[in-house]
């Protein structure tokens, strides 16, 4: 929504309900990069890597659907950039 205030808050709330969803952290780390909190992106990062050990940026990208990339990009720089590994493309 462009609000990545609001987006912590609903990533924070969804994650409360469903703590294994990956796109909830995904989307934690993108907002928190995005009002310039790197080090809680790190350790939300650190939290989907416990959750999904094998997760990368390849993975994630290459799971996503083919017709639109552009609206997984933001969420893949914001995790490339918090520490999330880039695995094989």
């Amino acid at each position: 929504t462009g609000d990545p205030a609001r987006a912590v808050v609903r990533a924070a709330e969804g994650l409360a309900r469903q703590p294994n969803f990956d796109p909830l952290y995904w989307a934690m780390v993108a907002a928190q990069t995005a009002l310039g909190q790197p080090d809680e992106a790190r350790r939300h990062v650190g939290l989907l890597l416990a959750n999904s050990p094998g997760a990368t940026v390849a993975s994630i990208r290459n799971g996503q659907p083919r017709r639109k990339p552009e609206r997984i990009e933001p969420f893949l720089l914001a995790l490339a950039g918090a520490g999330l590994p880039e695995g094989d493309a």
